[in-house]
């Protein structure tokens, strides 16, 4: 599934995946396990349930249904909102932060 989303955001977002392989100086794909191998689930049911639960239940559903194709449609749908931001940022460490706390 990693590399699905390293085609998704080459194809469909080259900004972003030419300036996270600038800024990251490796593979995206290596770069995407790094940043969100303690989150994939994580993200959306631990913070989001705190702060809004029916989505988090939504989102639960529908990996229950689909399978794991949703949480990285949601990343995907992050990087789509966040690509200003996600572009504004030239330090790894600013970028791993943003992408580890401020992105989901």
């Amino acid at each position: 599934m990693v590399d699905l989303l390293k085609e998704v955001i080459s194809t469909s977002y080259p900004k972003i995946y030419d300036h996270l392989v600038e800024t990251f100086e490796m593979e995206v794909k290596d770069m995407f396990l790094i940043l969100f191998q303690s989150q994939i689930i994580s993200i959306f049911i631990s913070d989001l349930n705190e702060v809004a639960p029916k989505i988090a239940d939504h989102i639960f559903d529908c990996f229950l249904l689909e399978g794991e194709i949703v949480i990285y449609t949601l990343i995907i749908k992050f990087f789509e909102h966040s690509q200003d931001e996600i572009l504004g940022f030239d330090d790894e460490t600013e970028l791993t932060e943003f992408m580890k706390k401020d992105l989901p």
